[in-house]
């Protein structure tokens, strides 16, 4: 039984209620850089068939959440685009100030 389902932006938290050991497929697509936690303990997660998430939850009631985070190369981008976005600020912020100086 889901209990509750919760979903924003960058998080998703469920309570769920299982009468058994079992394996659980959840409707979220599989994404290697993601963080599942039951119960406040991140879990190791499968990717099924149809590439959905699996993972094993004990009897009783269980908190999942879902979290993603940025691969390796989506950071080492993220930097890049940073610097880049910097330096062409700067480029732009020493072109205004040389020509404000030449009026």
């Amino acid at each position: 039984d889901v209990l509750s389902h919760v979903v924003t932006n960058q998080r998703v938290e469920m309570r769920v209620k299982v009468s058994d050991a079992c394996f659980a497929r959840l409707p979220y697509a599989y994404y290697p850089y993601l963080s599942v936690t039951v119960n406040g303990t991140e879990v190791p997660f499968m990717q099924t068939a149809t590439r959905f998430i699996a993972l094993k939850l004990e009897a009783g009631i269980s908190e999942i959440v879902i979290e993603p985070h940025l691969s390796p190369l989506r950071r080492v981008l993220l930097w890049v685009d940073l610097v880049l976005l910097a330096g062409g600020a700067l480029v732009i912020w020493r072109s205004w100030r040389r020509k404000a100086t030449q009026l």
